[in-house]
């Protein structure tokens, strides 16, 4: 079920063989409220009637607007329709603590994991989701 990839301000996302929902950051953007709005209704539309893993790919120097850790990205939608488990890749320390500052506030109804190793992350989307292809 693979998809083509779906250009956003922020990001390119698609969905690959496996099922995963990718979502790759580019380089040199400044993340804010409105571009996380964008890869939302991306995911949304990416997953269709489908609860799939979703995949951010973050680069260590990811630039970002305060805004985004005060504000519920989810508020008014449920985003366990859309979403089975939620892996952020980044080698970044700063982006990891700032995510669990993050969640700390606004939880998750699904199981959401950091990780410094794309396969590591794939691996266990797949355990989460319940597929091992």
């Amino acid at each position: 079920m693979s998809t083509l990839p779906t250009d956003t301000a922020l990001a390119t996302i698609d969905r690959s063989e496996d099922g995963i929902i990718r979502i790759r950051f580019k380089h040199e953007v400044r993340v804010d409220v409105s571009g996380l709005a964008e890869i939302l209704q991306a995911r949304r539309d990416l997953a269709g009637d489908d609860r799939p893993g979703v995949m951010a790919l973050l680069p260590e120097d990811l630039d970002f607007d305060n805004a985004i850790l005060t504000t519920d990205h989810h508020a008014g939608s449920d985003p366990r329709t859309f979403t089975k488990a939620f892996a952020i890749v980044t080698r970044s320390h700063l982006l990891v603590r700032l995510y669990s500052i993050y969640a700390t506030y606004f939880k998750q109804d699904f199981p959401v994991r950091t990780f410094d190793d794309e396969d590591a992350a794939v691996q266990w989307l797949h355990e989460q989701v319940g597929s091992t292809t």
